[in-house]
């Protein structure tokens, strides 16, 4: 659907201003993303989706690594840009699967990032900043989803089966994460 699509989210600045990001894995994660943006705007689907792969992918990297330094990190330590990479990455990679006509695979992707979200929150160690961060780019992919969702031409029926099991996941996150807190 040509003029539908909205252009891709820009690699600027880190996306939480965060300093604990590692400067080599910022630089090759901005520059893939550019990369992919400038495609994605000539409309080479093909060529964005390589580059959008190997942004998510290293994002991917970056938050598994996080998880890894989490039991010995001080709350100055915690690495929240890898929130901002995965989210980012994720819709990015959506975005442009769905201006190719993939609403599958931008399903999985928004899913994916989803997910792993959320598993991260199952274990504990993680600052109530870090967790609340984490389930704000949850909620935000699953605004995301339903926008692909809608998009594809599903009934209201059809989103609400797909996106109320994340909708509930998210929901019961967030009141732990506030019964955390209050304590």
């Amino acid at each position: 659907m040509p003029g539908t699509c909205k252009p891709a989210r820009a690699a600027g600045l880190s996306p939480t201003g965060d300093s604990a990001w590692d400067a080599v894995s910022e630089t090759r994660w901005k520059d893939l993303t550019q990369a992919a943006n400038a495609a994605f705007e000539r409309g080479n689907h093909a060529i964005a989706d390589r580059y959008y792969v190997d942004a998510l992918d290293l994002a991917k990297g970056r938050f598994h690594a996080a998880q890894v330094r989490r039991a010995g990190a001080t709350v100055e330590e915690e690495d929240f840009g890898c929130l901002s990479m995965l989210a980012v990455s994720a819709a990015n990679l959506a975005e442009n699967d769905r201006c190719s006509g993939n609403d599958e695979a931008a399903r999985c992707a928004l899913l994916g990032a989803f997910e792993q979200l959320m598993r991260a929150l199952d274990h504990r160690g993680w600052s109530a900043g870090f967790a609340a961060a984490a389930l704000k780019h949850a909620g935000e992919l699953v605004f995301e989803l339903m926008q692909v969702l809608r998009s594809a031409g599903n009934d209201e029926e059809t989103i609400a089966a797909v996106v109320g099991p994340a909708l509930a996941e998210l929901r019961a996150a967030s009141a732990f994460q506030g019964r955390r807190a209050a304590h």
